[in-house]
C-alpha cells in the first residue's frame, strides 16, 4: 500500500475521526506527508517499505493509540494533553486499519447482541465439489469483519473487507462460482 501526497489531501479533506472502539486490527495505517514523519515516528509510528520498492506507508500498533501523547498538538493550543489516538485524528492521519485482526474481539461475534449478521454471501463452490464460506459481521457502521471458512480443511480466517475481497477475486479467478450449482471443467 502507497498513499501518495494527493491522495492524503483528499482522504483529509473528508476526513472522520476514529474510536478506540472501532479499531479490530492490531495496527492501522497512517496518512503522512513528509514534514510529518519525525513526529508520527516520536509517537511509536513505523515505517512499511512498498514491496515494489518505490514509497511506502507508515503505521502503528493499536496498543499504542491510547497512551498518553507527548507532543503538542499545535491544532488544540499549548498546555494539550491527550492520546496518541487524539493527535492522530487532531492531524487526520488515521488511513485504516491494518494489520491482523484481534482475535479476542471475535469470540463470541455470532451470537453477539452488539453485531449484525448478514447472511448474504453465497457459499462458493470450487471443481470436485469443494466448498467455502463467507460471513460478513457488522459491529457498526465503522466495523465490518468476514470470517473465511474452509470446512474441508477446518479452517477459519478473520479478515478486513478488502482481504476477503481479494480471496474472492482469486476463487473466482481460480473457476469457483458464488451459486448453488456445481462448476462444470471448461473444455
Amino acid at each position: 500500500m502507497q498513499i501518495s501526497k494527493r491522495e492524503i489531501t483528499k482522504f483529509r479533506n473528508s476526513y472522520t475521526n476514529t474510536d478506540s472502539a472501532d479499531i479490530i486490527t492490531d495496527e492501522v495505517a497512517l496518512a503522512v506527508l513528509f514534514d510529518e514523519k519525525d513526529d508520527v515516528k516520536r509517537l511509536g509510528a513505523k515505517w512499511n517499505p512498498d514491496p515494489s520498492g518505490k514509497g511506502g506507508h507508515w503505521s502503528m500498533k493499536t496498543n499504542r493509540l491510547e497512551k498518553d501523547c507527548t507532543i503538542e498538538c499545535d491544532l488544540m493550543g499549548e498546555g494539550w494533553g491527550g492520546t496518541i489516538l487524539d493527535w492522530l485524528n487532531n492531524h487526520k492521519m488515521v488511513y485504516k486499519q491494518a494489520g491482523n485482526i484481534r482475535l479476542e474481539l471475535t469470540k463470541g461475534l455470532k451470537d453477539a447482541d452488539s453485531c449484525h449478521w448478514l447472511e448474504t454471501i453465497p457459499d462458493m463452490h470450487g471443481l470436485g465439489g469443494h466448498r467455502v464460506q463467507f460471513e460478513t459481521f457488522t459491529l457498526n457502521e465503522a466495523v465490518t469483519v468476514i470470517k473465511f471458512i474452509d470446512p474441508e480443511v477446518g479452517a477459519e480466517s478473520w479478515l478486513l473487507p478488502e482481504d476477503a475481497k481479494t480471496i474472492w477475486e482469486n476463487l473466482v479467478a481460480g473457476g469457483y462460482n458464488a451459486s448453488t450449482a456445481q462448476p462444470t471443467e471448461s473444455a
